[in-house]
């Protein structure tokens, strides 16, 4: 005799919720990673980028360490990431070949700049950059969406582009379309190889390649403050970038207060309400010393 918890009654139900939760999730995607990019962009999100990336890879960790289906050997190395190791280092070698090319040909004062401008803030960004922004962007972009967000996206190939696409998006907040599609182009290895290793580790260690060859070889202005047409940052907002500019790269630094200060050497400060008496500052006041040896736009 069938009862009210036979089949014909329960796969209905499981398949209802089944759609009830996919529906959830795209709905989660639209917001956390098309909407909210967008906003931030508008500036209608108040907060400096790192701790915006570090607060979103805090939630994107609590939601997978507190879910057992999740395996917590996919944070660290894995065995089987060892065999991806010379495919991923022989692709870097040949795209930093050419992007160097690239750069050498289209725009040729800004290659390798900021290693000779700045080498001492280079090291820091070489040394920084790994651990507060790749390995932070990799729980949120392969950990978190590659485990949460699979009931969408059946299919391996589909999960990886709709990661890739999702990963290029998020870059708008820099303002420009370069770094969107390469950072879309890279979430595609990205993506590759963590669902082949199935390692945050050995995934952001490839990010951390790309990145720290984008800042050494010159594109770095392209993936932090954006060009010179994009908004500045929100006044009280902490910020320290470089800005490409007519004359140069102009490195600048928003304190929480709202003071602007330069970075070259002889730094001042100019609240930001007044207005400074120089011919170089900016909006509200915030002074942007150049610095020489960049390329013309």
């Amino acid at each position: 005799m069938a009862g009210p918890f036979d089949d014909e009654h329960v796969v209905p139900s499981r398949r209802r919720a089944g759609s009830a939760r996919r529906a959830l999730l795209a709905l989660e995607i639209v917001v956390v990673f098309i909407a909210l990019p967008g906003l931030y962009r508008l500036g209608w999100i108040p907060l400096p980028l790192i701790p915006a990336i570090l607060a979103l890879a805090a939630v994107a960790a609590a939601l997978l360490l507190t879910d057992p289906r999740f395996d917590r050997r996919r944070l660290g190395l894995r065995p089987r990431a060892g065999r991806e190791w010379p495919r991923i280092v022989v692709f870097f070698l040949i795209s930093a070949g050419l992007g160097a090319i690239a750069v050498a040909l289209i725009t040729p004062d800004r290659l390798l700049s900021f290693v000779r401008e700045r080498p001492g803030l280079w090291l820091m960004v070489m040394a920084l950059y790994p651990i507060f922004s790749v390995y932070p962007q990799e729980i949120v972009f392969r950990g978190l969406f590659f485990h949460r967000y699979r009931p969408l996206f059946p299919r391996p190939w589909a999960l990886i582009g709709v990661s890739a696409l999702v990963f290029g998006w998020v870059h708008i907040v820099m303002g420009n379309g370069l770094a969107i599609v390469l950072s879309a182009l890279g979430g595609v290895l990205f993506g590759l190889t963590y669902f082949r290793t199935r390692s945050l580790l050995t995934v952001a260690a490839e990010h951390a390649l790309y990145g720290c060859f984008i800042f050494t070889v010159g594109l770095g202005p392209y993936f932090y403050l954006g060009p010179p047409s994009a908004p500045r940052q929100p006044p009280g907002q902490a910020a320290v970038g470089f800005e490409p500019t007519n004359d140069g790269f102009a490195i600048r630094s928003l304190s929480p207060l709202g003071y602007a200060a330069g970075m070259s050497g002889d730094a001042t400060a100019t609240p930001a309400g007044g207005q400074a008496d120089r011919p170089d500052a900016g909006p509200g006041g915030a002074q942007t010393p150049m610095l020489p040896a960049s390329s013309p736009r």
